[in-house]
């Protein structure tokens, strides 16, 4: 019975060959290797707009979406060092 679960978990995509630890550390690296590109993309986008402030006269729409990248930056920053914990 147990077999037979275990293979059909399987075929459906149901299930996993790992052990749940290893299957932990896994999903652990995983959400790791996105919190890293989540911070890289919004780093990218924090540069694209500073570069593009003006010098004088910054449309308010400007600074609130800087305001919004620096704070979801931050979270994002944040996630990752307690990932690394």
């Amino acid at each position: 019975m147990v077999v037979e679960t275990f293979c059909q978990n399987v075929s459906t995509g149901k299930g996993s060959f790992l052990h749940p630890t290893l299957e932990e550390n896994v999903l652990s690296a995983k959400n790791k290797l996105d919190l890293e590109k989540e911070v890289a993309a919004l780093e990218v986008r924090l540069a694209d707009l500073k570069a593009r402030l003006p010098a004088h006269s910054i449309p308010p729409a400007m600074m609130t979406e800087l305001d919004e990248i620096e704070d979801q930056l931050a979270r994002a920053k944040s996630s990752l060092a307690e990932a690394n914990a």
